[in-house]
């Protein structure tokens, strides 16, 4: 039976013209119609001739991962563990990184994550960092400042900005939520952040 099919393809092939040089194929216009539905119909029987014999289509040969998942023999955190690389962010203090616009932030030896919320009508004036920094709009919208060119960033939009570009932003009619990422972190921020611990604990500012 394999043999037949290979012999019907191989001649069903053969009534394919030969295409110039340079031409893609298409096999509507370069082979005879009546040959190609022949071709397609070949394919149906060789399927129906697999399900007949409890074979599976070739698209439905994906392995189903979820089919046992493993069971969770892992051991949880605990308490110590969990506190020393997970942190609630909106427990964190609030910082004033400009007028109008207050962040969490999250520090990593080599990363900073700020949450930040911009005030409408707030503003950011340009300025340089030597960090790259990555930032995603989560709601409303900024007017992002570019090098002397606007960058209207809506909810959804992510902008990457290279180390030292010259940037800052225009808040309009409503508040901006956004997430900053810098790498390494921002010397500045830092300070301010570890200022707004230290007055949360009682210490020294």
């Amino acid at each position: 039976m394999v043999r037949e099919r290979v012999a019907r393809a191989n001649g069903l092939m053969a009534a394919c013209r030969p295409l110039p040089e340079g031409e893609f194929p298409n096999i509507a216009k370069e082979c005879d119609v009546e040959e190609t539905f022949n071709l397609e119909l070949l394919g149906e029987q060789v399927m129906k001739e697999n399900r007949t014999k409890g074979l599976e289509d070739p698209g439905q040969r994906r392995p189903n991962h979820n089919k046992n998942p493993p069971k969770m023999e892992l051991p949880f955190a605990n308490d110590q563990e969990f506190k020393k690389r997970v942190v609630h962010y909106p427990d964190i203090p609030l910082i004033e990184l400009v007028p109008s616009a207050n962040s969490h932030l999250v520090l990593g030896d080599k990363i900073m994550v700020s949450f930040l919320t911009m005030s409408a009508k707030g503003y950011f004036p340009p300025h340089r960092h030597e960090a790259e920094q990555i930032m995603i709009v989560l709601d409303g919208y900024v007017d992002e400042i570019v090098e002397g060119k606007l960058y209207r960033l809506e909810k959804g939009d992510v902008i990457v900005l290279p180390s030292n570009i010259e940037h800052g932003a225009y808040l309009r009619e409503v508040d901006c939520r956004v997430i900053d990422i810098f790498s390494p972190p921002r010397e500045d921020y830092r300070d301010k952040y570890v200022k707004a611990i230290r007055k949360t604990m009682g210490g020294a500012t």
